[in-house]
């Protein structure tokens, strides 16, 4: 019995690295094998975005990174993880990079439940067992490039879809920021001589 059962059971899931549909394919190997000098210009654009928020950002850093919570799959990682599966170690691994602007997505990878049946029996189709990440939304995320002032206000969340916890404080620089919050940091304070009570 328990030799026919071993026997009727289907195969592990495949969990492809990259998309089936090529276009989404494409902006996922950028992100991972991007140019040294494009990773350094979106490293300066987010960097110029983020000079802009007032600081220090202690008081009002739940603003910005509530609007990043709920990230569930970092791409590099499921890139670089899904290369590694049996049936491709035939292939060439090319590592994907992360750099300081990094490729999230809110969803998660399905368990090998959803991926394969149980049995062999109920595979009627040759694309059963295997998973694209089709259906994965891509998102950018940043978390300050590396400064400590940043890096250190909000708390560390580990990815719930990937096997190696990797723990990022992301927020959005993009994120609005409140006006009385704005004027009161780029408004220069006069000396104290000068203050008046309105």
């Amino acid at each position: 019995h328990s030799a026919l059962k071993a026997a009727s059971a289907a195969p592990a899931g495949v969990w492809q690295p990259l998309p089936a549909d090529a276009g989404k394919a494409m902006r996922v190997l950028f992100f991972m094998h991007m140019p040294p000098l494009l990773r350094v210009l979106s490293r300066m654009s987010f960097t110029a975005q983020q000079m802009l928020m007032p600081r220090p950002q202690q008081a009002r850093m739940e603003l910005f990174a509530a609007a990043c919570e709920g990230w569930q799959t970092n791409w590099t990682t499921h890139y670089n993880q899904r290369q590694l599966s049996s049936y491709n170690k035939d292939n060439v691994a090319l590592t994907g990079l992360a750099g300081k602007v990094h490729l999230l997505s809110r969803d998660a990878v399905p368990d090998a439940r959803r991926v394969s049946p149980a049995q062999v029996d109920n595979i009627t189709d040759p694309t059963m067992g295997v998973w694209h990440p089709d259906e994965m939304r891509l998102t950018m995320g940043w978390s300050g490039g590396g400064f400590a002032l940043d890096t250190a206000n909000t708390p560390k969340k580990p990815f719930a879809s990937t096997h190696v916890h990797l723990h990022f404080n992301y927020f959005n620089p993009f994120q609005a920021v409140p006006h009385k919050d704005a004027v009161l940091y780029h408004t220069e304070t006069l000396p104290a001589p000068y203050h008046t009570t309105l």
